[in-house]
């Protein structure tokens, strides 16, 4: 019987080394503890028509109107620092030649990603991504008359 006994616990202990070695060792740079921002990267047109575009950052849907930042952007890039799981959006007023206004919408989320590794858990944050970028700029017609 003490036999029986040494190989269960002898079997128990290379099964739960098996269960280790199977584990994934954490990346360099883990953050094991959850991150309370992230980043929301924003593209934009500067153009001629555009050196400089206001932008508008809604918490939620724009409809909300849960403002978090007002600004006026003069590169093609920005990123705000933002709360994270949450989702964003992003309006962009572009004025044309015409004296027209064309406003961009795009949304998406600034996540936390959970992965469990050898040493425990890490965090990561999947930062958001929008792009307001003036896609179909309007372009004048010319209107002919008919013969």
């Amino acid at each position: 019987m003490p036999l029986l006994i040494s190989f269960v616990l002898l079997l128990a202990i290379m099964v739960g080394c098996q269960t280790d070695d199977e584990c994934e060792t954490a990346p360099f740079g883990c953050l094991q503890t959850a991150p309370g921002k992230g980043h929301l990267h924003v593209q934009l047109t500067i153009n001629a028509a555009n050196p400089s575009v206001p932008v508008k950052v809604f918490r939620g849907d724009f409809e909300n109107n849960d403002l978090v930042e007002d600004t006026v952007v003069t590169g093609s890039r920005i990123s705000f620092e933002l709360p994270v799981d949450q989702y964003y959006s992003v309006v962009a007023e572009y004025l044309q030649a015409d004296g027209d206004t064309v406003f961009a919408i795009d949304g998406d989320d600034i996540q936390v990603d959970e992965n469990d590794y050898c040493e425990g858990t890490c965090f990561e944050v999947d930062d958001g991504r929008i792009d307001v970028e003036l896609a179909f700029p309007k372009r004048s017609v010319l209107h002919r008359k008919n013969p």
